[in-house]
């Protein structure tokens, strides 16, 4: 986002400026705009997000899937039209090292080499963020809910699968496509039972 709070106003709703305004932070009310000026571009005026009593967000009325997901500086939104999906969206600049036994075991590293492990773990961290926004809160940890498995050698852009260990409906197996592109991660999930996912295309 390089646009100023005035041009992210510009062509907007009167109703969602004034919902703009709950937002005291000028960053957090930018990124709340940013997201409605994407949503106008993709699916035209009349198209309203609302959300549930978690938070997350949807279409009013239907008619299409949506994910959104900012970072510092940017905002993502997917909209799917056959199915439902998970967005998150990262600064490859982010260091999860600190925090990444809190989300992977052991295993899921080994073999990695040292120059990736930050990548790897940033993929992960965006790979269960993503599919947390597809499918809620399991209760658990990402750690002891997630398996995801990834082909060395890491490329640009790819399709990988993600297994969700405790989940009561489909198979629990879930098509994670990412784009490592300039400073950013981008992740979009989907449950494998879908259409088949392709490489993240932005």
């Amino acid at each position: 986002m390089t646009e100023s709070i005035e041009e992210l106003s510009a062509g907007v709703d009167n109703s969602l400026l004034v919902e703009a305004q709950a937002f005291s932070g000028i960053e957090r009310r930018a990124e709340w705009l940013a997201v409605r000026k994407l949503l106008k571009m993709v699916l035209g005026d009349a198209a309203r997000i609302v959300y549930d009593s978690d938070g997350k967000p949807s279409l009013e009325g239907g008619g299409a899937h949506i994910s959104i997901s900012h970072t510092r500086g940017y905002v993502a939104l997917a909209v799917s039209h056959s199915c439902p999906v998970g967005l998150d969206v990262e600064l490859l600049s982010r260091e999860v090292g600190a925090v990444s036994r809190r989300f992977m075991r052991d295993d899921e590293l080994a073999g990695v080499p040292a120059e990736l492990e930050n990548s790897v773990k940033l993929l992960r961290w965006t790979a269960s963020e993503a599919v947390y926004k597809l499918v809620g809160n399991l209760g658990g940890s990402y750690r002891e809910n997630i398996v995801l498995d990834v082909a060395m050698p890491l490329r640009e852009n790819g399709v990988l699968q993600l297994s969700l260990v405790g989940l009561r409906r489909g198979n629990g197996l879930f098509g994670v496509s990412y784009l490592f592109a300039g400073p950013l991660l981008l992740v979009v999930c989907q449950e494998a039972a879908a259409e088949p996912l392709r490489a993240v295309d932005v």
